[in-house]
């Protein structure tokens, strides 16, 4: 470590315990904010056990708060340095302990994360606010948003809360039992509001000479997954403009298979979004997931398995390695008689189903639009898939659903993304 003297005429400052090395900044949402004690809550068998045997004063995280939200942008925020310690592990990131431990034994240099992540928030309040009004989606969510957290909104909402809080006292107290406390009214949009996560605990470190962003968010707009493809390559652009490097790498976090209630085709959705982004971006890089998930839980706790994957797309992205954290690509097809040929890129060596069980994930159609369960045959960098309820086949949908069967990877494990071949 090294000490800084900054002389002045009157007096000095000096500051120690100084490292110089790779910086990285994890943002998102709650998934990137997921502590290690959180994932140990939720069934992680190995977060105690790591967090305990991990000692690297050569990684150092500084986390900023979780609930910080401003209405411009702040210039300086609340937290501190630390290193990896096992009295202080199981408080950081998950994802940027795993990362960083993993990028500090790759690259034996020091190692600084900085995790600046809400729990919640959709992307429209992670972005400054001239960059959300430059996409007329990002307007329409500006004035929507304005208007629901307008004072007759806001008090119409009150009034709401109210009078089912003292229907609930009523009804409670007719059978002799405690009456629930009354409800405290705030702003239901605290946190969804345009551009504040961004003012409160992003703006005032995204300055930082960084070696790349890490980005694991989009829970919080699975309603509105169409748009999630227009807007995450503005927050990209604006970012990289308010860090002074165009080229600035962005990897981000294809979203883990969930069961939703109501939303199922809208996960998928969202998933195609943001490979999309990737198609359309340069110098960025996207970590493939959906193998991995909590059929019932939103929050999974093997964020190991993502914090190897963002390393692994960070050693091929910005160090040139061969090995990546996203699997194959789906690039392009062609009908043969009753088969679908589907080519793939990023298949980094070959492709193989996984060993001892039957081919799933792949459905087909004809022109009538309805899909039925498909077999499939690797042959080289190609798929074939074919149904014999299908006859003529017109599109292929694979891992097509919230928490959809998955089978196809390449030699490294990696999962193929997400797909389809029709805009249906």
């Amino acid at each position: 470590p090294l000490e800084l003297i900054v002389k002045g005429k009157e007096n000095q400052i000096q500051i120690q315990d100084i490292l110089v090395g790779e910086l990285f900044l994890c943002s998102g949402q709650s998934n990137m904010a997921m502590s290690l004690d959180a994932c140990k809550r939720f069934g992680n068998p190995n977060a105690q056990s790591d967090a305990e045997h991990t000692t690297l004063p050569m990684v150092r995280i500084f986390q900023t708060p979780n609930s910080l939200f401003a209405a411009q942008p702040e210039k300086d925020v609340p937290g501190q340095w630390q290193s990896l310690s096992p009295d202080k592990n199981l408080t950081y990131s998950a994802i940027a302990f795993y990362f960083s431990r993993s990028m500090y034994n790759y690259l034996k240099v020091p190692i600084g994360i900085i995790r600046s992540s809400n729990a919640g928030g959709p992307i429209e309040a992670k972005m400054p606010l001239s960059a959300l009004l430059s996409v007329p989606c990002g307007k329409n969510y500006y004035d929507e948003i304005i208007k629901a957290s307008s004072p007759e909104m806001m008090k119409k909402q009150a009034d709401e809360k109210l009078k089912k809080w003292e229907k609930e006292v009523r009804d409670v107290t007719a059978v002799g039992q405690v009456p629930p406390a009354k409800p405290t009214v705030r702003n239901p949009l605290y946190g969804a509001y345009p551009a504040a996560d961004w003012n409160g605990v992003i703006a005032p470190v995204i300055k930082y000479t960084k070696t790349a962003i890490l980005w694991y968010q989009g829970e919080h707009n699975v309603a509105r997954a169409f748009d999630y493809r227009k807007l995450l390559p503005v927050l990209i652009s604006s970012w990289r403009a308010e860090s002074g490097d165009s080229n600035l790498p962005f990897i981000f976090v294809q979203l883990p298979a969930f069961a939703s209630i109501t939303m199922n085709d809208n996960w998928a959705l969202i998933r195609e979004s943001q490979l999309d982004v990737l198609r359309k971006t340069q110098h960025t890089g996207m970590v493939v997931t959906i193998d991995t998930g909590d059929r019932k839980n939103i929050h999974p706790p093997d964020k190991e398995i993502v914090a190897d994957r963002l390393f692994k797309e960070a050693q091929h992205l910005i160090y040139n390695e061969q090995v990546s954290g996203c699997g194959p690509l789906f690039d392009s097809f062609s009908v043969a008689g009753k088969k679908m040929i589907l080519k793939f890129t990023n298949i980094n060596g070959s492709m193989k189903f996984l060993p001892g069980q039957a081919v799933k994930g792949f459905v087909v159609a004809g022109a009538d639009r309805k899909f039925y369960a498909a077999q499939a045959l690797i042959k080289g960098s190609t798929v074939e898939v074919f149904s014999a309820d299908v006859p003529l086949p017109v599109a292929v949908r694979y891992a097509w659903a919230g928490f959809p069967e998955v089978s196809l990877y390449d030699a490294f494990d990696m999962p193929a993304s997400p797909f389809r071949t029709d805009d249906w």
